[in-house]
């Protein structure tokens, strides 16, 4: 059975948004605790740092003294709001110039003197966008596969899953990985989850000998996804470590460290990385007949700029995007439609007036209704 696949999406950017709170039952003494961001830390954060003083601690993690103004962090917006009375505080920091979906801040309790019920976390409340392109709804999710054993070369076999699939067929592990790539691109592309991937070899000047590399893209599946899940349990030697490494794993827990430190290749490895983006206004519609060849996309912003695109999908997944012609178009703003539930009736106790009625149109063509005209005759 065949169907396709209808997408539509704007090329806006988003930026990312993220909350730091840090709240309590009983009021602590001394309490302070530390953000990280790619590998960096910042200064103590008091528990009532101001917005602005929040805003000064971000913005100079990674600082130092011969690199002042080195902000990997870019610049940032803050602004706080106390949780009920004295029970802490929330921060929502906007990421301003680095708009993209960003692995979250990473929270560490520095201090904590008195008080009780002390909870601190970090979490998403919007997802960062880049902007889509004329071919592509948000930005593709790469992850990079790695097999190491820096002991002995590695041979035998492994296999990849992918969001609830089955076990892909067996993938050699002998030979280099610009030779693998092409074969296991295909072995990928054969599980019903994955649609449309790319697979090209993942290079460092760090990697241990005898490693194995791969950066893979997903082509078709949109957003952030899940992480590949690996089976190397026919890998040879035994003490080969296969990794999966993707955008929501880059940091790591309670240290901010992109990578731990006893892996040195892993910052190159995460040039490599990139969490998925969904493009802003996406929409998509599945037909469940092969025979639907005509579909509506309702609920778009009137001015703005789409694309879209029609993809195929049989038993063994989905085939390529073919673009829509024109490459774009743009939902013109237009007059509104009728104004609905119009009445008009009897003005109790005025026998030289009558009292009309209505309800706003169905449609307000795109832009706000300014007024109505109202007009009467005999």
């Amino acid at each position: 059975m065949m169907y396709y696949q209808v997408e539509w999406w704007t090329t806006a950017s988003q930026p990312e948004i993220q909350v730091v709170e840090m709240k309590w039952t009983a009021v602590p003494t001394t309490l302070t605790f530390s953000l990280a961001f790619q590998g960096s830390q910042s200064l103590a954060i008091p528990m009532d740092a101001s917005a602005a003083n929040m805003r000064n601690a971000l913005m100079t993690i990674g600082a130092t003294t011969n690199t002042p103004m080195a902000f990997p962090i870019g610049a940032v917006q803050v602004t706080r709001t106390a949780i009920n009375v004295n029970q802490g505080y929330q921060w929502t920091v906007t990421f301003v110039s680095a708009v993209r979906n960003q692995p979250l801040l990473q929270m560490n309790l520095v201090t904590n003197t008195g008080g009780a019920g002390v909870q601190g976390r970090v979490f998403e409340a919007v997802a960062g966008v880049a902007g889509g392109t004329s071919t592509f709804p948000g930005t593709p999710e790469v992850q990079v596969i790695t097999l190491v054993n820096a002991a002995a070369p590695i041979t035998g076999f492994f296999r990849l899953a992918f969001m609830g699939s089955t076990w892909s067929t067996y993938i050699p592990a002998t030979g280099t990985a610009a030779s693998l790539a092409p074969f296991l691109q295909t072995v990928l592309q054969e599980l019903s989850t994955v649609g449309q991937v790319t697979v090209t070899p993942a290079t460092s000047a760090n990697f241990q000998p005898n490693t194995l590399a791969w950066a893979v893209t997903f082509l078709s599946v949109v957003g952030n996804v899940p992480g590949l899940a690996i089976d190397a349990t026919k890998l040879i030697p035994a003490t080969t470590v296969a990794t999966i490494y993707d955008g929501n794993n880059a940091v790591q827990p309670n240290s901010g460290a992109w990578c731990s430190g006893a892996d040195p290749a892993c910052p190159d490895i995460y040039t490599y990385v990139r969490i998925g983006e969904q493009a802003i206004g996406y929409g998509f519609y599945a037909t469940n007949v092969p025979t639907v060849l005509t579909y509506t996309a309702t609920g778009l912003t009137a001015g703005k700029t789409y694309y879209a695109s029609v993809t195929a999908k049989n038993a063994l997944g989905l085939g390529p995007r073919a673009a829509a012609s024109p490459v774009s178009v743009i939902p013109p703003l237009q007059v509104p439609s009728q104004p609905t539930s119009v009445a008009v009736n009897v003005n109790t106790g005025q026998s030289t007036s009558l009292l009309a009625s209505w309800a706003a149109p169905v449609s307000n063509g795109g832009n706000s209704i300014l007024k109505y005209t109202v007009e009467y005759d005999t």
